[in-house]
């Protein structure tokens, strides 16, 4: 017997979107700067290469969703480098 097809009781038209802004290199140094590290720590402590973080400071590459979701969370609830590292 086959399974029963599963269907969003809440058509697509009416879900809210989850996407979130992208992080401008302005906002990515400004959260760095909060977290008083320089560049090569701060890479450190998102998990990166200094270089790639360099890239974000830059805009050269857009700063990924993920991070820019972790580093807006710990702002927001006040964490320091200490409480995520």
């Amino acid at each position: 017997m086959a399974r029963p097809k599963k269907v969003n009781p809440i058509p697509e038209e009416e879900t809210p979107g989850w996407e979130y802004p992208a992080m401008s290199p302005a906002e990515y140094e400004r959260v760095r700067a909060y977290f008083g590290l320089p560049n090569q720590r701060f890479a450190k402590l998102i998990g990166v290469h200094w270089r790639q973080a360099a890239r974000y400071k830059s805009g050269a590459t857009p700063v990924p969703e993920p991070t820019a979701k972790l580093l807006r969370t710990a702002i927001n609830n006040h964490l320091t480098a200490e409480d995520i590292g």
